[in-house]
């Protein structure tokens, strides 16, 4: 009979298999978890290198704004800025509270008024006063046309006015004395740049209507050559009320060298409008922000 030889060097118990299997399974758990850690520590590396910009630019603006607010201690600013490429990160300095908005609130009204368009309840086209509701609309922000805003504001009514920018989250917002915080305000240039308002056709309306202005010799006349603006500005002379004072104020959606912001800057001086003065401050904090924002 022919003996049977067995080799027993290859021979590997049940339970091996699983083991080997295991530590294989085990070693690929560990290079994902070391790839995930390494991710996290670059990502935060990233995001460590754009906050240092932000610390670096912001306090430096913030001392340079601080510094032309002190040289003028007899008249109330209030600035906002809102940076469009930096999670919509956004600065307050001198006065926060609510200012009398003046003019600037009309971009609020004509945004109001579109999107009634859009739903339905007006039309453009539709007569109102010596023209159309779309021509008014167009002299209210293009020409800062007060009777057309009047119109308009009879159209809406201010309830409706007030429900629909504290739906927007502008809760500073209050149309029966017109007052708004310079933030509220540029939180509202904010929406409409970004589509958050209007549909495209409606926001490249109103955005258009804030170009070449009736009055470029605020926020606009201090930007570099190259940047576009759009822009609202507001000014009140009150004759009747000696404690309500006189504003001078611009509100801008700014893009210039690759950087989009939004600048509000709100001016109130009790006894005297003083245009020269008010537009030489808002001329300087422009000038510092512009400066600020295309370093950062």
């Amino acid at each position: 009979m022919a003996m049977q030889y067995y080799t027993y060097s290859s021979f590997r118990s049940p339970q091996s298999v699983p083991a080997q299997q295991q530590q294989k399974r085990l070693s690929k758990k560990l290079f994902i978890v070391l790839a995930i850690i390494v991710a996290i520590i670059l990502i935060a590396l990233h995001l460590s290198s754009q906050s240092a910009k932000a610390i670096d630019t912001h306090p430096q603006l913030a001392k340079a704004i601080t510094s032309i607010i002190k040289a003028n201690p007899s008249i109330s600013i209030g600035v906002a800025l809102i940076d469009l490429g930096s999670d919509d990160t956004s600065f307050t300095y001198g006065q926060t509270t609510a200012f009398t908005a003046a003019s600037t609130t009309k971009v609020l009204t004509a945004a109001a008024f579109l999107r009634d368009v859009e739903q339905g309840t007006y039309r453009l086209t539709m007569p109102l006063g010596v023209s159309t509701a779309g021509w008014q609309l167009q002299e209210m922000v293009n020409q800062s046309d007060n009777d057309s805003w009047d119109m308009l504001m009879g159209q809406l009514g201010t309830a409706s006015l007030e429900s629909y920018a504290h739906q927007l989250g502008l809760a500073s917002y209050n149309p029966d004395n017109n007052t708004i915080t310079p933030l509220d305000e540029a939180r509202l240039l904010q929406k409409l740049y970004q589509h958050q308002l209007l549909n495209t056709a409606d926001t490249n309306l109103l955005l258009s209507y804030m170009q070449n202005t009736n009055d470029e010799t605020l926020i606009p006349a201090a930007l570099p050559v190259g940047a576009t603006v759009y822009h609202k500005y507001g000014e009140l002379l009150d004759d009747d009320d000696d404690d309500a004072g006189n504003f001078v104020h611009d509100a801008a959606i700014i893009s210039y060298q690759g950087k989009q912001f939004v600048l509000t800057i709100y001016t109130n001086k009790l006894d005297d409008l003083d245009i020269t003065t008010r537009q030489q401050i808002i001329h300087d904090i422009t000038g510092v922000v512009v400066k600020a924002e295309t370093m950062s």
